[in-house]
């Protein structure tokens, strides 16, 4: 079972995040999907808990963009690479540096 939290909070917005049994759009299957303007992060359930983990930080990239207005600077296809290898990245920053994340949060 994956354990996610209920909730991201992107810049002021709350992004409700929902796992989902056979996630899909227009018939294609997805591991995962963010819905700018309901702020909802939508996870497949049928992920392992560590693909899980990167795919909602793959998606918490996308609603980065969206709501930084990054998205609108490059072409999809880069967009979705830049957003996967940074998705990726950061959450081996995460792991990799967990003092990091105190001295972050010390620093509000």
């Amino acid at each position: 079972m994956i354990k996610l939290p209920s909730s991201v909070k992107i810049d002021n917005i709350e992004y409700e995040v929902k796992i989902i049994k056979n996630l899909k759009d227009e018939g294609n299957e997805l591991m995962g999907c963010v819905t700018y303007h309901e702020s909802v992060i939508k996870i497949d359930a049928s992920q392992s808990q560590d693909q899980a983990i990167n795919t909602l930080a793959h998606e918490c990239m996308h609603a980065i963009s969206f709501e930084r207005g990054i998205d609108s600077l490059l072409k999809e296809s880069i967009l979705e690479r830049v957003i996967d290898e940074m998705a990726k990245g950061f959450v081996q920053l995460i792991r990799d540096n967990p003092e990091l994340i105190k001295c972050i949060k010390k620093t509000k």
